[in-house]
C-alpha cells in the first residue's frame, strides 16, 4: 500500500462488475527504540506502511462509493508508548484522517486498538512491557466482534 503506483495498478484490475466496497488499512511495523537511536531510515521503515499507504488509500479510492474505510490504528498514537515515538505518530495520522474524511462527507472510522493476544504485531519484549504497564492482550475472537459493533454505529474513533 506504501507503492502508489501499484496500488493504484491493483485498484485499476478490479473488475467494475465486483467494484471495492470497503478498505481496512491494517499495514503496520514496529521498530521500537529511544530517540537518540532513531534515525531517518528507521523512522521511515514505520511511517511508510502506515501512514504512506494511508494517504495513498485515501486518494485512490476517494472517488469510490465505499462503505467503509477503516484504519487500524494503535492505542501508541492516544497514549503514547515508550521507544515509540514513529509508531505513535504514524497512528496518530490514521486518527486525523478518519476524522478527515468524515468531515469531507466521506466514511472513515479509525480503531485504536491495544495489545492483540496470539500472533501479533506485538511480541516478545514488547507484548511483556505492555502487559506489565496493565495493558492486557485482547482476545482476537472479542476484538473483532467489538470492531463489528463499531462499524455498524458508524464511529469515527474507536479506543
Amino acid at each position: 500500500v506504501a507503492d502508489r503506483d501499484a496500488l493504484a495498478e491493483l485498484l485499476a484490475g478490479i473488475p467494475a462488475e465486483r467494484p471495492l466496497r470497503a478498505v481496512l488499512h491494517t499495514a503496520g511495523v514496529l521498530d521500537d527504540g529511544v530517540i537518540d537511536a532513531i534515525t531517518p531510515e528507521r523512522a521511515a521503515g514505520v511511517l511508510r506502511p502506515k501512514l504512506d499507504g494511508a494517504r495513498n488509500l485515501d486518494e485512490l479510492t476517494r472517488e469510490l462509493d465505499l462503505t467503509a474505510f477503516v484504519l487500524f490504528s494503535s492505542l501508541a498514537g492516544t497514549l503514547g508508548g515508550t521507544g515509540q515515538g514513529s509508531y505513535a505518530a504514524a497512528n496518530a495520522y490514521l486518527d486525523a484522517l478518519a476524522r478527515h474524511r468524515r468531515d469531507l462527507g466521506l466514511p472513515g472510522t479509525s480503531v485504536a486498538w491495544g495489545l492483540w493476544g496470539g500472533d501479533s504485531l506485538a511480541s516478545g519484549a514488547v507484548a511483556e512491557r505492555l502487559i506489565r504497564d496493565g495493558l492486557p492482550a485482547m482476545d482476537p475472537a472479542t476484538a473483532t466482534v467489538a470492531l463489528r459493533r463499531a462499524l455498524d454505529h458508524d464511529d469515527t474513533a474507536v479506543l
